[in-house]
C-alpha cells in the first residue's frame, strides 16, 4: 500500500505482473500492460502505478516499464509500504524491496 499512489491524483497500482520465462520478449508484457491501462483509463484516471523489485532478477522487467512510459517516482527505495532507510531492517522473505514508478495516461 504505496501512499504515493493515493496522492492527488489517485493511481491505481498494478501489482504482481508475472510473465513465465518462456513467454518472455515476445510482447505479452507489453500487452498486458496496455490492457491495464486501457481498463484504468476507460475508469477515469490519469494515470497508473506500479513498483518494480530491485533484485537482479527483477531486472529484466525494467527496461518493458520504462520503454512504455513508466518513470521512477525519485522517492527511493520501499518496503512493506514504508521508505527504506539505512536503519530499516529488511526481511526479503515477507516482500521484496520495490522502486515505484508511475505513468501519465
Amino acid at each position: 500500500d504505496y501512499a504515493g499512489f493515493r496522492r492527488t491524483p489517485p493511481a491505481p497500482e498494478i501489482v504482481d505482473l508475472y510473465v513465465w520465462t518462456a513467454w518472455r520478449r515476445q510482447g505479452v508484457g507489453r500487452a498486458l500492460l496496455r490492457h491495464v491501462e486501457h481498463a484504468v483509463a476507460a475508469r477515469g484516471y490519469r494515470r497508473v502505478g506500479l513498483g518494480v523489485g530491485i533484485l537482479a532478477a527483477d531486472a529484466a522487467a525494467w527496461p518493458l516499464y520504462l520503454q512504455g512510459g513508466y518513470a521512477f517516482d525519485g522517492t527511493g527505495a520501499w518496503w512493506q509500504g514504508r521508505p527504506v532507510t539505512d536503519d530499516t531492517p529488511v526481511d526479503g522473505a515477507a516482500g521484496p524491496v520495490l522502486l515505484m514508478m508511475s505513468k501519465a495516461l
